[in-house]
């Protein structure tokens, strides 16, 4: 049953305390589908590590969609470099999975780019704000989207990339779920590199 008036409040600022409605945490796609469909009687809005610059995961009195539930990774491509993992994975579950799946592996597979200055954020999170990275001259997450599924409006799985249903790629990737709830990622991988961080101290003069 879904936990009814409650107070919701980004985890970052704290500045941003809601009641919703209702707060649904599906842990399967199919449920994710049943809340969309039911969602008539109020808006519905949708969060992941409930964290946004703007306040964009929550609305007053409106139905909470959680996607947290949906944590798991679905494909790893070591060929391709590529990973499908569900929409509500947070960014370093997703790096220790990648790093436990690749044991004594010679060049193994990692994300591309940090994302943004937090951590736990969701990856479906990330699309829907486009975020950026942390890595300079690097454009944002879309550049290493492969392809994602979201739940359209009448509940219906749509499959999204460049070559499939490409208006709705764009739309959605910084769409702040105004398109649906998006249920699964597919990102390109980087090889994992080691680095040095060099620090150097500089008088003001």
């Amino acid at each position: 049953m879904p936990e009814q008036g409650q107070i919701v409040n980004d985890v970052h600022s704290q500045l941003n305390a809601t009641r919703v409605h209702q707060n649904f945490r599906p842990e399967r796609i199919d449920e994710v589908r049943e809340v969309v469909r039911a969602a008539t009687a109020r808006p519905l809005a949708i969060a992941g590590g409930r964290h946004a610059m703007g306040g964009q995961q929550f609305a007053q009195e409106a139905d909470l969609l959680d996607l947290t539930g949906l944590a798991g990774v679905i494909d790893f491509d070591a060929e391709r470099g590529e990973v499908e993992a569900e929409a509500g994975i947070m960014w370093p579950a997703l790096i220790d999975w990648l790093h436990a799946a690749q044991p004594g592996t010679p060049r193994p597979w990692g994300i591309i780019q940090k994302q943004t200055g937090a951590d736990r954020l969701t990856l479906g999170g990330a699309l829907s704000a486009n975020v950026h990275g942390r890595v300079l001259g690097r454009p944002p997450i879309i550049a290493d989207v492969v392809a994602f599924t979201l739940i359209d409006a009448t509940g219906q799985v749509r499959r999204c990339s460049r070559e499939e249903n490409a208006d709705l790629f764009r739309l959605a990737i910084g769409g702040y779920g105004l398109f649906g709830p998006i249920v699964s990622v597919r990102l390109r991988l980087a090889p994992r590199h080691k680095v040095r961080r060099e620090v150097a101290m500089l008088a003001i003069d």
